[in-house]
């Protein structure tokens, strides 16, 4: 009789074993299954929102894989944007299927199915128009590279580590790395001449421009498609950053009062902003040599600066 007991005592245990084995084989491979955020007709899956909401359990984590609708997928290495009210989220994650992965910003439409009236995929499209107008009028350079995108459902572009960005350049300079200082210091005209077409930058904001190492120059890092051009044959003279270098100049003498700043920090943010207006006029003045002798009816952007119609989708 104990021998039969210690024999049943055995088997179950063994069964005990080979259930659980199971059990944890279909859990790795269920937390292997890559996450899809859209259905078949492109429409975001119902659990949307607990997916990509930070802290949740089923939150796309380190190590998941998600899955898009065009076939590309990435494993997520960590959360950059999980604003819950943001219009888009962003993490830090690796391209699949290319080798050495590579790391790219992964933007997706956020968790509110709509922000002032218009559907979060909305400004998946956005990122993509207005980028393509900013690379076709000069700031190609200054973009981050698109990798992989899906219209509304999400863009891969190339990841930038940075330190700083425009507004910290501006009103933090004193506690930046002095080398990194004067690198970022020796780029940042570069950026405004090659911006001097603008007279509008969509939803432009010191603190979406970072000075990125990696190429050694300062990159525009989000925008909205709302682009207005400089016309040439108008009496304005606006450029994007008027706006810009006037609430940061007002901002700059309340914080010279508030904290005493002395030389060369006290004229630093003026100085630097005096430059980045110089640059854009100095370019349209180049450019603008180009207008002697043209008819009205011939100083479109394009005619002037010898540039293509834009690319149509």
């Amino acid at each position: 009789m104990a021998e039969r007991a210690t024999a049943t005592r055995v088997v179950v245990r063994a069964t005990v074993i080979a259930i659980s084995a199971i059990a944890w084989l279909g859990t790795a491979q269920a937390a292997e299954s890559p996450v899809v955020l859209f259905d078949d007709d492109g429409k975001r899956v119902a659990n949307y929102a607990q997916l990509i909401a930070p802290g949740s359990p089923h939150t796309l984590g380190h190590g998941r894989h998600v899955l898009f609708e065009n076939g590309e997928s990435f494993r997520i290495i960590a959360p950059i944007v999980t604003d819950p009210d943001a219009t888009t989220a962003i993490y830090l994650a690796e391209a699949d299927g290319v080798v050495p992965r590579r790391q790219v910003a992964l933007r997706i439409p956020g968790s509110p199915p709509t922000v002032n009236r218009r559907p979060t995929e909305d400004f998946i499209d956005e990122y993509l128009d207005g980028q393509s107008k900013l690379k076709h009028y000069g700031l190609a350079k200054h973009t981050p590279e698109i990798v992989s995108s899906h219209r509304r459902q999400y863009i891969a572009v190339d990841y930038l580590p940075h330190r700083f960005n425009a507004e910290q350049f501006l009103f933090e300079a004193h506690d930046i790395d002095p080398d990194a200082l004067r690198d970022a210091t020796r780029a940042w005209t570069d950026f405004f001449e090659h911006a001097a077409l603008f007279e509008k930058i969509g939803a432009f904001r010191l603190d979406q421009m970072v000075y990125a190492p990696k190429y050694e120059r300062w990159m525009l890092l989000d925008w909205t498609a709302a682009h207005r051009l400089w016309n040439p044959a108008s009496e304005a003279r606006e450029t994007f950053f008027d706006a810009t270098r006037l609430e940061s100049q007002a901002r700059a003498r309340a914080q010279v009062r508030r904290k005493a700043l002395k030389e060369p920090w006290a004229t630093w943010i003026d100085e630097r902003l005096d430059d980045a207006i110089r640059a854009i006029r100095q370019a349209r003045k180049t450019k603008m040599l180009f207008v002697n002798g043209c008819g009205a009816e011939n100083r479109s952007i394009h005619r002037l600066f010898g540039l293509k119609a834009e690319p149509r989708d």
